[in-house]
């Protein structure tokens, strides 16, 4: 059986939108009121069972702070998915999401990349509506989910969408190898002498 695949997957969004909470509630399954920034980044390797396919995504929780940029780039590069979150309670950090998103395309061109609307538990100060988020993710092309961190509402289904995307990359990217490998074997045989 072939090893498991990783793949790289970094939380992006503003400071304060719920990136290390919705981490912390997919991999411990808790909630933690208490709000304290992410500093550089944190690391946790989420093992996950897609479509009866084991994989592991590891996720990188950034900083959403304007001063950790640079070092959200560095962690950035070479992800392979991403999860742009976003508070439904903030119009602010949903106006931020463009440059999210163009921030990601430029540090990983082809990054897969799921809007999370963060916060939804919290209707009765909603400012951010559903239809506007669909037309940001139609627009930019991206899937969407609505969800809580506090909750816990739609988190399992975010993180195995972005394992569905993740094996359908690797679906798509390994016939291309397959293809390469034969080229270079009938080369191999026409080089050889037997």
């Amino acid at each position: 059986m072939a090893d498991e695949p990783h793949f790289k997957v970094v939380m992006l969004g503003d400071s304060g939108v719920g990136k290390t909470a919705l981490v912390n509630r997919i991999s411990e399954g808790v909630f933690n009121e208490a709000h304290v920034p992410t500093v550089g980044s944190q690391f946790i390797a989420l093992p996950l069972e897609v479509n009866k396919r084991k994989m592991t995504l590891e996720l990188w929780d950034t900083a959403g702070q304007e001063v950790y940029r640079s070092l959200v780039g560095f962690y950035t590069r070479e992800a392979k998915g991403a999860f742009l979150v976003f508070d439904v309670t903030s119009e602010q950090t949903f106006n931020s999401l463009t440059e999210w998103v163009k921030f990601a395309n430029e540090a990983t061109p082809g990054v897969k990349i799921i809007l999370f609307a963060n916060k939804v538990d919290l209707e009765d100060q909603r400012t951010v509506q559903t239809q506007q988020i669909k037309q940001f993710a139609q627009a930019n092309n991206i899937d969407y989910i609505e969800g809580s961190a506090k909750t816990g509402q739609n988190t399992v289904d975010a993180f195995e969408r972005m394992g569905e995307m993740m094996l359908s990359t690797e679906a798509a990217i390994q016939p291309q190898l397959d293809i390469a490998d034969d080229k270079v074997q009938k080369k191999k045989k026409k080089d050889g002498c037997c």
